[in-house]
């Protein structure tokens, strides 16, 4: 039954922009994520989804991970029944419980609490950081699609975790991705760039055959279809080349690496069988310091980096 489950081919919505969850077969899925670096150069990722991929169809999950250089990671997450999932018809929120991103304005804001954990944190796009199109690929189960919400933002706020206050003060990335075939459900491998400093923002996100690019220069958008991006250890180059002269290098810092569990919202004999056939995936957020090459020269930059692995 839960190969059946999991395996089965499902219908679904075949337009992003008509998707809806409630809509979609065994295999929808719908994530927000919020990438941030803070000023201390700890790192920030935060994930809140839901999905019919489990047995109990509509479910959501929070996760947050935060790693900083000196600090102990901090680990945190909900899991709730479609009775505590809250998600706005016009998009505008989605909240496990009373933790969840809504749009505030132009920007978003997150929350998160419980017994030890008070956090409310902002996320103002720049004026290079407003939303991109939406890129997508289609299979035989439907379509997928992923698109920046928010390319680059101010990322303010605090959180309280037991003893520990954090003042947040840096910038981020909020993406969404859904649809009827996620790439979680292929062991499809993930690697994604944000790349961002006054005036400039670049991210290059690949995964699953799709390739989620931005780049704008002050306020113009650059053709960024022909983006590429390679690693080598802690050391990763990007390039946009022909369609718009830029490139660079990022030297990945060795901390913070906030690592994350992934199949959140399944139970464990759905994990142990998506593990058996595809390998356990890891998922980790590091931070570096980028250089960037264009016609006018080169100038410094700061990145995150986010890979999705199956072993």
């Amino acid at each position: 039954m839960l190969a059946l489950l999991l395996l089965a081919c499902g219908g679904g919505a075949d337009s992003g922009e008509t998707w809806r969850l409630e809509d979609a077969g065994l295999f929808g899925q719908e994530s927000y994520e919020l990438l941030g670096l803070n000023v201390d150069n700890s790192v920030l990722d935060v994930r809140v989804s839901r999905n019919n991929t489990g047995l109990l169809r509509g479910a959501g999950t929070f996760s947050l991970e935060l790693d900083g250089r000196r600090e102990l990671p901090l680990s945190y997450g909900r899991r709730g029944p479609p009775t505590m999932v809250t998600a706005a018809p016009d998009d505008s929120a989605l909240l496990i419980g009373p933790d969840g991103l809504r749009r505030d304005g132009l920007g978003w804001t997150l929350d998160a609490r419980d017994v030890d954990l008070d956090l409310r944190l902002r996320l103002t796009p720049t004026a290079e950081g407003g939303p991109t199109p939406e890129a997508a690929t289609t299979s035989r189960r439907g379509r997928f699609g992923a698109e920046a919400l928010i390319a680059a933002g101010d990322l303010r706020g605090v959180l309280r975790a037991g003893t520990r206050d954090l003042l947040v003060d840096g910038w981020g990335v909020l993406t969404r991705r859904r649809g009827d075939d996620p790439p979680a459900l292929r062991g499809a491998s993930r690697s994604a760039l944000f790349v961002h400093t006054a005036g400039f923002s670049m991210g290059i996100d690949l995964t699953g055959g799709a390739a989620l690019c931005w780049a704008r220069l002050g306020d113009e958008a650059l053709d960024a279809r022909d983006c590429k991006l390679s690693e080598d250890g802690r050391l990763v180059s990007f390039d946009l080349r022909p369609g718009a002269p830029i490139g660079g290098l990022v030297q990945l810092w060795k901390q913070p690496n906030a690592q994350a569990e992934l199949r959140h919202g399944l139970s464990d004999p759905e994990v142990w069988l998506l593990n058996a056939v595809f390998g356990r995936p890891t998922r980790s957020l590091r931070a570096g310091a980028a250089t960037v090459y264009g016609p006018g020269g080169s100038f410094a930059a700061q990145a995150l980096a986010l890979t999705v692995r199956y072993e």
